[in-house]
């Protein structure tokens, strides 16, 4: 997440320097509804990594209501974050071809290849240390609170 984060920005930054006033003024709105958005998940991460304090070691030992927990959670936050794509279409509709890399990655994200695979198969699996996942739930968080903080130092002169 903190590659995505970080191509956000740096998008999101570019764009708002491109343009008349008017542009650049609709495209600054839209931009702070981004960095909102970045809070927003950050905050779902944190929660997220709080609810699986004192659960058990494996996520393979999770009780069959936890299981289910987690991965509703995770699918909130990746669709929260697929959402990222339609935002930033309201700045640039022709954003994909600035940055393929992050348009793909958010398009695997949106289609299922997003934070739930790489927990449940990909990255960790289903064995996958719970104290681990905290701890990168809790860095992707901080990620992307630098994210939202770079995007923001950007919308003031």
């Amino acid at each position: 997440m903190g590659e995505i984060a970080t191509a956000i920005k740096d998008l999101v930054i570019f764009m708002i320097k491109r343009g008349d006033l008017e542009t650049r003024e609709k495209r600054k709105v839209s931009a702070a509804l981004i960095g909102a958005r970045m809070i927003r998940i950050a905050a779902m991460k944190r929660i997220f990594a709080d609810y699986l304090q004192g659960k058990p070691a494996t996520m393979s030992e999770l009780s069959p209501h936890d299981q289910m927990l987690v991965d509703q959670e995770l699918r909130r936050i990746d669709r929260e974050t697929a959402n990222f794509a339609e935002d930033l279409r309201e700045i640039d509709p022709a954003w994909a071809t600035k940055n393929p890399k992050l348009y793909n990655e958010l398009f695997a994200i949106g289609h299922g290849k997003g934070l739930w695979w790489a927990v449940r198969f990909e990255r960790y699996g289903a064995n996958q240390d719970v104290g681990r996942l905290r701890a990168w739930m809790n860095a992707e968080a901080k990620e992307l609170e630098i994210a939202a903080a770079g995007i923001q130092s950007g919308l003031t002169p």
